[in-house]
């Protein structure tokens, strides 16, 4: 089947478009900087430049496409603005999806409950599946809530704050109830809805074996670390200030933390029983068995990509956020040292991976 997997830089994009090609599917991703494409394992998979802000570079992309996967957002940017930066992204490629005949599109969105306490990211992600529903070739929406794996931002921010804080000062979403799910089980669902037969009318919702709290989580990746963490809750800390204290705890940048953290006070539970009617041989795992899956993988299978003249980069591999470091080392050759490795390998656990290379100047 011809596939286009838009978003294919982001986590789940990159993982998708392997996934796809292994099972066999003639996978082109949409990317913005062809000159810059993802790292992929498969050589097969073809990439076409073209951005959903400008409708005039989607055509080409879109030929031939029999299904095509709708990952984009903007939150990676501007903070400000990314709701109507969404809304006009998805209203361009609906159209031209349309247009150029395209079968069906597969958007995944985000899971809440719908009431006054939504938050503007997530009220966008859900305003992004009604223009492309409206607009565009049948749809197929699934909403996840928070996403297990290496590299998830969401997870991110959950793994930095129970590694660094023994003593943790929760604000009242602590105790918010949400149904994370793993991302291998994510990438399932995305592949079995390549094979439904036809749009399904309303929202998929897929999640883990296990409802959660924040609160339940933190603990529970500190029980599999080893790690004793207290956490006290207090009413004064509001999703904003909780989003500054972020900023300087984690990786993750302001721009995707603070809309993220604004939607941590809405419930995040699938309502319907959807997801096990159409695809019923997908199981689910609970969020214990995917932290410890994510446990597992502590860096990335790929090469790290050459420094240049930088000493100091951060970037994506395979999902895995990695904070690398190289110093230049004045030594004999008989004495030369080549060492790569793992902060999570040597401390036992880490927020983020870092990798150090010493070489014989």
């Amino acid at each position: 089947m011809k596939v286009l997997v838009t978003g294919a830089s982001g986590y789940i994009g990159r993982q998708l478009a392997d996934k796809l090609s292994a099972a066999g599917h003639d996978v082109t991703c949409m990317v913005r900087d062809s000159a810059r494409p993802p790292l992929l394992h498969s050589p097969r998979i073809k990439f076409v430049e073209a951005d959903a802000s400008r409708a005039e570079t989607l055509p080409p992309a879109l030929k031939e496409i029999e299904v095509a996967y709708y990952l984009i957002h903007s939150m990676s940017g501007r903070v400000e603005g990314f709701e109507s930066r969404d809304r006009e992204a998805a209203h361009h490629f609906a159209i031209a999806a349309k247009q150029c005949g395209v079968g069906r599109v597969i958007f995944l969105g985000g899971l809440a409950a719908t009431g006054p306490t939504v938050s503007a990211h997530l009220k966008s992600r859900h305003e992004t599946g009604v223009v492309l529903r409206k607009f565009g070739p049948p749809l197929i929406e699934l909403r996840a809530g928070i996403i297990v794996g290496n590299g998830s931002t969401s997870f991110e921010i959950i793994r930095c704050l129970t590694e660094r804080l023994p003593l943790m000062i929760c604000p009242r979403w602590v105790v918010t109830k949400t149904q994370p799910i793993a991302v291998g089980d994510v990438l399932e669902y995305l592949e079995a809805a390549l094979h439904l037969r036809e749009a399904v009318d309303e929202p998929i919702e897929i999640g883990g074996s296990t409802i959660e709290t924040y609160r339940s989580m933190m603990l529970a990746y500190g029980h599999l670390r080893g790690l004793l963490r207290l956490l006290l809750r207090v009413p004064v800390l509001t999703p904003r200030l909780s989003s500054y204290w972020l900023d300087f705890v984690t990786p993750v940048p302001p721009a995707i933390s603070r809309p993220l953290i604004e939607g941590l006070r809405s419930e995040s539970v699938c309502s319907n029983a959807l997801a096990a009617r159409l695809f019923p041989s997908i199981r689910p795992i609970s969020y214990a068995a995917a932290v410890q899956q994510a446990l597992e993988r502590l860096a990335p299978l790929m090469p790290l990509p050459i420094m240049d003249r930088a000493s100091h980069r951060t970037f994506r591999l395979e999902g895995i956020i990695c904070d690398v470091r190289e110093t230049m080392v004045d030594v004999p050759p008989s004495a030369s040292l080549l060492y790569s490795g793992t902060s999570e390998e040597r401390t036992g656990g880490s927020s983020r991976t870092f990798c150090g290379r010493y070489v014989a100047g």
